[in-house]
């Protein structure tokens, strides 16, 4: 799973609670004078966490760990508090369990940690703007196995060949 399908189902999730926020993957953000505040921007870093090999006798797997490191940004005015951003975090933190099992019940990822809201509002000529931001950090996991004939037995039939002088 890439790191723009999370950014959309957590989106999603978002809008579920609060339907009050226009929302939006960073890379779709660009200058648009229509662009009206509150609003949620998201923003994945992706790193590998780590590659790991199961053998069994005739299939070779290897099984590689994703972290994505979701960050939300809140923009908000006035029709917006921040009870509301704080519902919204209430909600994804739920998600998290210690056991990465029991999260891959029918799941592609498994929620490890949401962060603390952070506020990183601005003052600027036109006055305060709000923003609020947390962090969603996933893990997903790919997989790639690879069927290897097996060989039970070999028997070789070995003749000496003489070298004269």
């Amino acid at each position: 799973m890439g790191s723009r399908e999370l950014e959309v189902i957590f989106l999603k999730k978002i809008e579920k609670v609060n339907n009050k926020f226009q929302l939006m993957p960073f890379v779709d953000l660009i200058y648009n004078p229509k662009l009206t505040l509150p609003r949620v921007v998201s923003r994945t870093a992706l790193i590998p966490a780590g590659t790991f090999m199961n053998k069994k006798e005739g299939v070779y797997e290897e099984i590689t760990i994703y972290k994505h490191n979701i960050s939300f940004t809140f923009v908000i005015n006035d029709t917006v508090s921040f009870d509301e951003i704080l519902e919204i975090h209430k909600i994804l933190k739920h998600e998290v369990k210690n056991n990465w099992e029991s999260q891959r019940e029918n799941k592609n990822y498994v929620v490890l940690e949401v962060t603390n809201i952070l506020d990183i509002s601005e003052i600027g000529r036109d006055g305060i703007t709000r923003r609020y931001l947390f962090e969603v950090i996933v893990t997903t996991q790919e997989g790639a196995s690879v069927n290897i004939g097996v060989v039970k037995k070999v028997e070789f039939n070995l003749k000496g060949v003489e070298h004269g002088n």
